[in-house]
């Protein structure tokens, strides 16, 4: 089984403290536009090196509808619960069949996450499907927000977990820790050997443990991300991440920045192991970085980003990206934008452009994208 390399945390969860009792709210984010790539570069394969052109939802960000809400407790505590739905606009729907993402037969109203807890002066506690942390964090840090200039999906994101729980502290001047724990990130307990025939009860089981320390303060926002996965039964295969990152808002323009560093000791004993390692038997070291700018003028935005991608394994395996992009608001809750991205490879090396910042199919090593989004 691929190994998650993100950690878990609910951003969003503290502000569900706001709600008045038995309050429930619904929530969404309609996102449809068009995106078009093409061309191959270092070991891509050759044919790749044709223009895909495709209208498509979600290339900002997925389309959605959410509810939220509590219960006041009595005693400054609130039980909380959120529920959220990925939808798409320009799929058929069919919410019986389990297999998702294939047109004409997936379920189209999927658990994007889901929680329900309680949260109160000592902080939140929640359970369920949960966001991803780092996946949100290196969005956050790289400010473009999705589209085809994004970096994250350079780094082998997954968004989410589940059977997981995560403790978030409350604000203490400015610094908030979250500890999360899932324990299988993908499927039931008990699920990863059993669907290959192999037994072994919870053995196989991705088991994660993520630290985050956040501080926030007016124009600063730093972050501090250490996460583990260990597939339980077996000796070998550890992962180790961590994420440094903050954004700086001058006003005239905001800069923000990451680092993130990825680390498997030794390979040979994971379950699917070429789906995370280069080789069976293999270590994986990778260390990632980003820089960048968002300059706003009125309704507009200027976005700008360079990130390379440092394989320590392997020769002449590393990337560079490039990516642009231009927001335009057409009122508070919509927006215009359009994107530019492009990948430079290194001889042996065979990243492309992605779809979408958690996807990991690709096509091409550059792109553009235009559409049209609106949060309700």
């Amino acid at each position: 089984m691929q190994k998650k390399l993100i950690a878990v945390a609910v951003a969003g969860i503290v502000s569900g403290t706001a709600f008045a009792q038995s309050n429930v709210t619904v929530y969404g984010r309609l996102d449809y536009g068009y995106d078009a790539r093409k061309g191959a570069d270092g070991k891509l394969a050759a044919t790749q090196d044709k223009t895909k052109g495709e209208v498509r939802d979600g290339i900002r960000g997925g389309s959605r509808i959410g509810f939220k809400g509590s219960e006041d407790l009595g005693n400054g505590t609130k039980a909380i619960f959120e529920l959220e739905y990925g939808v798409a606009t320009d799929q058929p729907a069919n919410i019986n069949t389990a297999t998702p993402n294939v047109p004409g037969t997936s379920a189209f109203w999927v658990n994007r996450h889901s929680y329900i807890g309680l949260t109160g002066n000592w902080g939140t506690f929640v359970g369920g499907r949960l966001d991803g942390i780092r996946y949100n964090l290196m969005l956050a840090a790289e400010q473009l927000g999705g589209g085809v200039g994004n970096f994250t999906s350079m780094t082998g994101q997954y968004d989410r977990v589940d059977n997981a729980f995560a403790y978030i502290s409350p604000n203490f001047n400015g610094f908030t820790f979250t500890y999360a724990h899932s324990f299988n990130t993908s499927g039931t307990e008990g699920s990863v050997l059993a669907k290959n025939n192999m037994g072994g009860g919870n053995k196989g089981d991705d088991v994660l443990n993520s630290f985050m320390l956040k501080y926030a303060n007016g124009p600063v926002v730093l972050w501090a991300d250490y996460e583990t996965t260990t597939q339980k039964g077996f000796k070998n295969g550890d992962l180790k991440t961590y994420v440094l990152a903050g954004t700086y808002d001058f006003g005239m323009v905001k800069i923000g920045g990451l680092y993130d560093s990825l680390k498997i000791d030794a390979c040979g004993n994971l379950v699917n192991v070429s789906a995370t390692c280069n080789l069976a038997g293999t270590a994986y070291d990778r260390r990632n970085w980003a820089i960048s700018a968002v300059v706003p003028y009125g309704k507009w935005a200027f976005k700008a980003l360079y990130g390379q991608v440092n394989n320590k394994i392997g020769v002449d395996t590393d990337a560079k990206k490039y990516g642009f992009a231009i927001d335009y608001d057409l009122s508070k809750r919509t927006k215009l934008y359009a994107d530019w991205g492009k990948v430079d490879n290194d001889k042996n090396a065979a990243f492309g452009i992605q779809a979408s910042p958690n996807s990991n199919a690709y096509y091409g090593n550059k792109g553009i994208d235009f559409g049209i989004a609106h949060n309700f």
